[in-house]
């Protein structure tokens, strides 16, 4: 990962460093320049997509304190659209799982194109909405060039952002956080998920496990499962703890989800920030024009299945969440019906079984979008769902 680097670090404590030096009046510009000689070094053309973008919005936005809804509609055609037509590009060129990076030297999306884009989205809406108040653009270029969520988010929203920008100041103790989580994410990414899950575990999995076998399978799909969240939220405790060095609350992201007693549940607590996104944008909006919740569910989770990536394996992924939602859905219309047991006994069980059951299902399906074929999707699945075939 690429907060592992030893340019990421010192990148990390240089900007940290002149932040605090500098001026209050400065400190803005000085973020926003660090982030674009930032994603200038590793990619030229992920800056010029973003200042297209940032550009483009200016002319839509400025000096307005609301947005028609003609505007947009223009600005998800442009933001939206660039980010389809990379993901689409990236699932025929390179039909990996989404990390929001780079390949081999060439970069087949933008960097941070999938976490800018929303914050664009969301800013735009909430400018038609009329709920941002009148601001200078340049809060807004400081809140798009914000260099600790470019790379795995959190998804922060533009008026906690500009809050902190006019209200931050220096705070040992804050800083101290910072400093904390930061060390929280890297025990995550290094102890946990690269030397635990993937060497230990992994270890055992290749001594004990027949290869190609369906105990393979399955103990496969828990380490993979368990290796992308510590990974995932350590990566998050990161830009968090990033944040907090400079002064700012970014927006939580992971709050134990596989601790979930339902799959309702279970988007409550994993990538906050991109959940309640497609909650607040996704789901409100086609609740309101369809009157069904459940189709709202069903379109929230296909939009964040096709966020990660444009092909036919996140689609099935959407629909498989989505029909996830809709069961549990229908199972709290039947549950009064059901039979109720006052034993302590019977309850503790029932909260443990949902539990893993919740854990099972999210994490088939995290292992079935780790492969490039859906052939082998398949396979690997029905393994899994029918280990005696």
């Amino acid at each position: 990962m690429f907060v592992l680097t030893g340019f990421w670090l010192c990148t990390l404590a240089g900007v940290t460093l002149i932040h605090w030096i500098l001026p209050e009046r400065w400190r803005g510009w000085w973020l926003a320049l660090a982030s674009a000689a930032f994603l200038g070094w590793l990619s030229p053309l992920s800056l010029a997509f973003l200042s297209g973008l940032t550009l483009a919005i200016y002319f839509l936005t400025a000096k307005a304190e609301r947005i028609s809804g003609r505007k947009l509609l223009i600005l998800i055609a442009l933001a939206g659209g660039l980010l389809a037509l990379c993901k689409t590009h990236m699932a025929l060129i390179q039909p990996v799982a989404d990390l929001g990076a780079a390949g081999n030297g060439d970069i087949l999306i933008p960097l941070g194109l999938s976490y800018y884009t929303l914050r664009c989205l969301h800013y735009g809406i909430e400018k038609c909405k009329g709920t941002i108040p009148a601001h200078p653009f340049r809060d807004f270029i400081f809140y798009i060039f914000y260099l600790p969520t470019f790379m795995t988010g959190p998804i922060h929203r533009f008026p906690a952002f500009e809050k902190d920008m006019r209200r931050k100041r220096w705070d040992p103790f804050v800083f101290a956080r910072g400093l904390e989580r930061i060390l929280f994410g890297y025990v995550k990414i290094c102890f946990c998920a690269n030397l635990l899950a993937t060497g230990v575990f992994g270890q055992l999995i290749e001594t004990h496990a027949v290869a190609g076998g369906s105990l393979e399978a399955w103990l496969l799909m828990i380490q993979n499962g368990i290796t992308l969240y510590f990974q995932f939220a350590g990566a998050s405790d990161i830009a968090i703890g990033f944040g907090l060095l400079l002064g700012f609350n970014v927006m939580e992201n992971f709050n134990f989800p596989f601790l979930a007693r339902n799959i309702s549940d279970f988007w409550t607590r994993w990538h906050i920030s991109l959940t309640s996104w497609c909650r607040d944008y996704v789901y409100m909006g086609t609740a309101a024009v369809t009157r069904n919740t459940m189709l709202a569910a069903l379109a929230s989770m296909l939009a964040m299945g096709l966020w990660h990536e444009v092909s036919w394996r996140y689609l099935i992924w959407g629909l498989y969440q989505g029909a996830g939602i809709l069961i549990w859905q229908k199972f709290q219309t039947l549950k009064p019906h059901l039979p109720r047991s006052e034993n302590k006994y019977v309850h503790s069980a029932a909260r443990a079984g949902s539990t893993i059951l919740t854990l099972l299902y999210v994490m088939l399906a995290m292992y079935f979008v780790r492969f490039s074929s859906l052939e082998e999707s398949f396979s690997q699945a029905a393994k899994i769902v029918l280990p005696w075939r």
